[in-house]
This record gives structure tokens, sequence and C-alpha cells, in this order.
């Protein structure tokens, strides 16, 4: 191999990880850690369980919580470290797969993947442990195997169609509709076309099969036909999710302009019918692109920043979009600008949204934090985990004393991330966990009197309100007591107004904004939180308040 090939070669994948290390060292938010506590779990406890010791799915990707369990138990690395370990590497291979589809379209690989490889959508996620850029991964190869099985239909294809299947399915809950959606859309086509169907019948029950078998194990072992993060949100309306969904392309083109670039061309497909419906490869990856597309729009979106939601489909909408533009001007010139836009909604990007920091400025932002060295750089290189420190420590301090005294609280919180990861490694089945949005725990969905409340993108909508108001009825009805101690987010101290009447005394307060000292800003993260404790509690153990001001 020529060393101009080993270039085009390596140059995308060296692009990809020289941008993310430098930009991204650790984005995203702090709901990879639910997910990371499910893998704790079984690679410690041999079983996969909430953080109170219950069999609650509590994490959305079943295979990423066994991936990340196996390969700790090989490893004995740190969970934290292995997300953003298996989300680069699931980026790369992502990678990868966009030149192996590029080349089944009768592309060039390269141009398809720089511009993936630029991407925000994809760099910012494959840096932040969720399993987002495995869903990436998933969608390319179920997309290459299906093209695969069109052009060659015999055991080997539709094997490996089937396995992509099942990686996607174990992957993510909406698959088995996504995947449906997608094979009816090629299955209506075929049929208009009066080309061969049976392949892709055999496939569509199979995936029926597929998903009854996943979901009858995991109501076996869970309890559940979802994961508890799907069940929490489950009965906003249809009114207000297109209303959400709407609002998610909106808010992902403000996030990632370049989006628009990547979209046009779907509609020169779907309005020049004559040109473009010829292609069978074509309008695969173009129904795939459209049923994904239509479950964002149907679900309403999501809550994070950086087009989540769009990640599994950048790679197929940069592919398609090439192959369309090309028919105006030359590949260089496409890879050439892609980049480019990239590049300029790169800077916007990491100005504005990131949570994540440049890794120039880690010395900055760690020096002043309490017992900092005891935390991971992929923690202290994010602005979520960087506010939620402080409070790890003094929550941790503030739970050691009470467990010294023989007292072992219960917790109430709607931060179930990063917190609670660290508090129930140490005290595992000592405390008792509450879950106010019923991500984790099941309490708030179960009770009579909470799971009648609005749904949202971040589950049930309770609050302190409603919750202190409706104390007797919900301990009546539901079992659930007055918590011992609550912590919470609180930049408008409306929460801790709340609380404090119904005999809390705070513990712990953390004051102002993070201090920002460079231009790299990113999304506006505010520190102010709190540990509230029960006033006879307070008066036992002899508390006194710490104040801690970033």
């Amino acid at each position: 191999m020529q060393i101009s090939e080993i270039v085009k070669n390596t140059v995308p994948y060296i692009l990809f990880m020289g941008i993310g290390f430098i930009l991204f060292p650790s984005s995203g938010r702090d709901d990879a850690y639910i997910t990371y506590w499910t893998a704790y779990s079984l690679a410690h406890f041999g079983e996969i369980v909430n953080y109170n010791g219950e069999r609650v799915e509590q994490g959305s990707s079943l295979l990423h919580t066994l991936l990340l369990a196996l390969i700790y138990k090989i490893s004995q690395i740190n969970i934290p470290t292995l997300g953003l370990f298996v989300s680069v590497s699931a980026g790369l291979f992502s990678i990868f797969l966009t030149g192996q589809l590029s080349q089944l379209l009768g592309q060039q690989k390269l141009p398809a993947q720089l511009i993936s490889a630029t991407s925000v959508p994809l760099l910012y996620w494959s840096f932040g442990g969720l399993e987002t850029s495995l869903v990436s991964a998933a969608i390319l190869w179920l997309l290459i195997t299906t093209l695969q099985l069109g052009s060659h239909q015999n055991e080997k294809t539709y094997l490996a169609s089937i396995i992509a299947i099942t990686v996607y399915l174990l992957l993510r809950p909406e698959a088995f509709f996504i995947t449906i959606c997608f094979l009816c859309m090629i299955i209506i086509w075929l049929y208009i076309k009066k080309q061969v169907l049976r392949p892709y019948i055999n496939i569509f029950f199979s995936v029926v099969l597929l998903f009854s078998v996943i979901t009858l194990l995991r109501y076996f072992y869970f309890g559940s036909l979802f994961p508890q993060p799907v069940e929490a949100k489950m009965g906003i309306s249809i009114a207000s999710k297109l209303q959400n969904g709407v609002l998610y392309y909106q808010k992902s083109i403000i996030q990632y302009p370049a989006l628009i670039l990547l979209c046009i061309p779907i509609l020169f497909i779907i309005f020049n019918p004559k040109k473009y419906f010829g292609n069978q490869q074509l309008l695969i990856i173009t129904a795939l692109i459209f049923s994904y597309a239509l479950f964002i729009l149907i679900v309403g979106g999501d809550w994070m920043e950086g087009a989540r939601f769009f990640v599994p489909i950048i790679s197929p909408l940069v592919v398609t979009a090439i192959y369309v533009y090309h028919n105006l001007v030359k590949q260089v010139f496409i890879m050439f600008f892609g980049i480019l836009f990239n590049s300029i909604s790169l800077i916007y990007f990491i100005l504005n949204f990131s949570t994540g920091y440049p890794i120039f400025y880690y010395t900055d932002r760690t020096e002043n934090l309490p017992k900092a060295r005891q935390f991971l750089s992929v923690e202290t290189a994010n602005s979520v985990h960087y506010r939620d420190i402080p409070l790890v420590v003094n929550l941790e301090n503030l739970l050691d004393e009470m467990v010294s005294q023989n007292v072992y609280p219960t917790i109430l919180s709607a931060q179930a991330g990063m917190v609670p990861y660290y508090i129930f490694q140490k005290h595992y089945r000592r405390l008792k966990f509450t879950d106010l949005r019923a991500l984790t725990t099941k309490h708030f969905a179960e009770c009579s009197v909470t799971n009648v409340l609005p749904r949202a993108s971040y589950g049930i909508s309770t609050s302190y309100d409603f919750f202190f108001k409706n104390i007797d009825i919900i301990e009546k009805e539901c079992g659930i007591k007055k918590p011992d101690i609550i912590y919470e987010v609180d930049p408008t101290k409306v929460k801790l107004e709340s609380i404090k009447p119904h005999g809390y005394t705070i513990a712990y307060l953390q004051t102002e904004n993070i201090n920002y000292r460079y231009d790299f800003k990113g999304t506006w993260v505010r520190g102010v939180q709190f540990i509230a404790i029960r006033s006879e509690i307070a008066s036992q153990i002899n508390l006194k308040t710490t104040i801690y001001e970033f």
C-alpha cells in the first residue's frame, strides 16, 4: 500500500480523535452514570439491579450494560473510563462503516468519512460515555447488511442481517419500531416495483420474533416490558410529543446548523422520484433515515444538547447528501465545504453549548475542587460532573457520619446519575434512594397519587410542592415516607424554599455559577446545589452547615 493510501485511510480517524480529545475530552450529561451503575452491579453482584438492589432496569441500553460489565471484569478499569473508551471506539467504528456504506453506493469513502468525523453530533456524543455512538454503528451495520441482502440473497447475508438487527434491538428499546417501519417501507416499494419480497419479509418476521423473545426475557427478569426510563416517560400526549419534536428539530439545527445542508438532499429525493427512486440502495438508506426522523418527531426529541437523537443517522445523511450533491459539483468541493461548515459549527458549538471543555484548561478547572484527585479526568473535564463533585464529597462525609451513628437514611432526589453512582458503591443496601422522576426507581411510577402526573422527557413531573402537600396520602397509599435527606440542583432556590418549611435543615449549600476563566465557555452550568437533612437527625448528629463557592 502506498503512503498516500495509508494517509487517506487514517486521516478521518486521526482527525476524529484529535478534535475530540482536544475540544471534548468529556462531553454530555451525567445520565451515562445511570447505565454505569447497572454495569457495576452486574460485574460486582452478578445481577442487573438499581441503586436499591431491586431488579429495575434503570439503564436504557441492555447491550451497553452487558458490554461495560464484561470489559470491566476482564480489565478492572473503572467503568466511567470504560464508558468513554467504548463510546469513542464506537465512534471510530462508525467512521469505518460510513466508508463501507459509501462504497456500496458507488462513492469514494474518504469524503463521507471526513465529513462524518468532523460533525458536531457524532464527535460530541462519542466522547460522552452514553450508548449513542454505539447506536450509530449499529444503524450503519444494519444498513450495510440490508443493502448486501438486496444484492446477494443467501444464508450468509441473511445471517449478517439478523445479527445486526439483534445488536440494534439489544441496544435501544425503540429499535423494534424503527426497524419495522424501515422494513415496511422497503417491502411496499419492492411490491410496487414487482421485485422479490421474500428476503425482507423473512427479516420482518425475524425482527418480530427477536423482539418478542427479548421483551419476554426482560419481563421475566425485571417485571417490565421496557426499561424504567422508558416507562417513566410513557403517557405524554401525541400532540405534546409532536410539538416537542418540531421544537427539537429547531433546537438541533440551531446547535448544529450544518444539519440543514445534510437534510436538503432528502427533499430532493422525495420530490424527484423519477431521478432517484430507481436506485434501490439509495432508497433503502433514505427509508431508514425517514423512519428514524419520524421516530424523533413522534417521541418529542430529547432535552440534551448536541442533536443527540440525530447521531445515529448523521453518517447516512452524509452519504446521501454526497450522492445527491455530486450531481451538481465534484466530490472534492463537497468534501472541502462539508469540513469547512463542520469546522464553523464546531467553534460555534463549543462557544455556546458544550458541557466539555478544551483539554488545555484541565489544571485550571481542578485546582480548587475538594478531593479532586479521587475523581477521574473524564469527570473533572465536564462542567456538569465538575459541578457535582463537591456535592458528592460532602454527601459522602455526611453519610459516613450518619452511618457511624447507626443512622441509615432514605434519600430523595431528581439527580439519579453521578451522585448516587458513587454514594451507593460505598453504602450499597445501607441506604434507600427514591428517584423523584422515577427513572431509576419505581416508587412514583407505581404510586396511584403520582403516576397520574404529567410525563416529560425527564420522567414524571413530580414537584416538591406536590410531594409535601400530599405527603400524608402518598405515605398511606404508596408507603413512600418523608425522606431523611434531599439533595438537588436548585439555581432558582425554589426547591429549597419548598423543602424548608417541612422540617429540614441545610447541611450543605453550593453557591454561585461555575467560575469560567477562559473563552470556550460552552453551555451555562449553574453551580447552585444543596443537601437538606431532617432537622431531628441534624440535631442528633450535631450537624454543621457547609457552604462551598466555586
